[in-house]
């Protein structure tokens, strides 16, 4: 269990610095059709929460939103994974 923890803390962990480090320039969210920025979901959530001021609506919102692809892709693949695992 504890090898796991360091793996999923490393892959998390990653996820937010090597987008961080490659994508500087946020998204223009008020003109969406300019493609002016890159910025990962990641970095957008972690941009929501500041010392100053924290808009804790967003973040939980942002947070319900980032769950949705990995349950829908869990869910197409789930019979597959369930026959490779051998679990019924």
């Amino acid at each position: 269990m504890g090898v796991v923890a360091v793996y999923s803390f490393l892959i998390c962990w990653g996820a937010l610095v090597f987008p961080l480090a490659f994508t500087y320039t946020p998204y223009d969210l008020s003109n969406p059709l300019s493609f002016s920025g890159a910025q990962t979901f990641s970095i957008y959530i972690a941009n929501l929460m500041s010392p100053v001021a924290s808009n804790y609506g967003a973040v939980a919102a942002a947070g319900v939103i980032s769950v949705v692809p990995p349950v829908v892709l869990l869910s197409i693949v789930r019979r597959d994974l369930e026959r490779i695992w051998g679990v019924r």
